[in-house]
């Protein structure tokens, strides 16, 4: 009877050591059931911040390709301006020729005026000398006097013409010049003009290339968020799975705890039936 006094003892305190045990790990479970629910929830949070970045960062994606595109478009654009004025420059610069070679021709031109005006100054002068001629041979010259004055004044008509067309052919020169003067200022700036459109071609090609690595660097960086969104999810799904488990747990314990009390409850009555056997 004492040996079944000592285990009925024995029983009790390991009934109660049992529940504190287990009310110890049932605060445990309950309290990994908590931090597991509010990590779910934490999770879930930064998934769905991942999502928006995501779809932000899918905008951005679309806004550098779009500049892309458009500095791509810039880049035929200036190339195309480019080989414009390298073309209106030749054309000019052909234009230029020419006018030079109109100078060229009114100079020429103004030489064989001085000429005529040199020929008619000395028909006029021997014109002259046949009218003094005719007047000393009296009515024998006469009929010869007439053709002097006719000789001399067509020679006045020449010299007259050659000199209305001295002057236009000096003002055909003084355009000539002022016009050349003008197309290779127009040659000037249009090479300059070219030399800039070339160096802003060179630039926006380099805006091209770097728009590129840009919408190559966003399209790397939202492809990872995308990834981290996924593994983000797929954690979320397993610390609920374990939240739901640590609940499942935390029932399954206060169901132990229920047991070791009615175990020690049960000690406790073998206890005092051992000492009514005493009695």
């Amino acid at each position: 009877m004492e040996r079944i006094s000592t285990t009925a003892k024995l029983l009790n305190d390991y009934a109660s050591i049992l529940s504190h045990s287990v009310l110890q790990a049932e605060q445990a479970v309950m309290a990994q059931s908590d931090a597991s629910q509010r990590g779910a929830a934490g999770i879930e949070e930064v998934s769905v911040s991942l999502s928006h970045v995501a779809d932000n960062t899918k905008e951005v994606s679309r806004l550098s390709e779009s500049s892309a595109k458009t500095a791509s478009e810039g880049g035929g654009l200036v190339k195309e301006v480019v080989s414009d004025i390298g073309t209106m420059s030749k054309e000019i610069q052909t234009a230029a020729e020419a006018v030079r070679n109109l100078g060229e021709q009114s100079n020429r031109i103004a030489e064989i005026v001085d000429a005529i005006k040199g020929i008619a100054d000395q028909t006029n002068l021997l014109a002259l000398n046949a009218a003094i001629e005719a007047a000393r041979a009296g009515d024998v010259g006469r009929g010869f006097a007439v053709v002097a004055d006719e000789v001399r004044s067509l020679a006045d008509k020449t010299a007259s013409s050659t000199v209305t067309i001295g002057k236009m052919v000096t003002d055909i020169t003084a355009g000539t010049k002022n016009a050349i003067s003008m197309i290779e200022a127009a040659v000037k700036t249009m090479e300059h003009g070219e030399k800039l459109a070339a160096t802003t071609g060179v630039s926006v090609e380099m805006i091209v290339e770097e728009a590129k690595k840009s919408l190559s660097g966003v399209t790397e960086i939202t492809n990872a968020i995308r990834e981290q969104n996924v593994v983000m999810r797929d954690v979320a799904q397993q610390v609920e799975t374990i939240a739901s488990m640590a609940e499942k747990n935390s029932v399954f314990m206060k169901k132990v705890g229920e047991s070791s009390n009615s175990l020690g409850l049960t000690a406790a009555d073998l206890a005092k039936m051992v000492q009514m056997f005493k009695v």
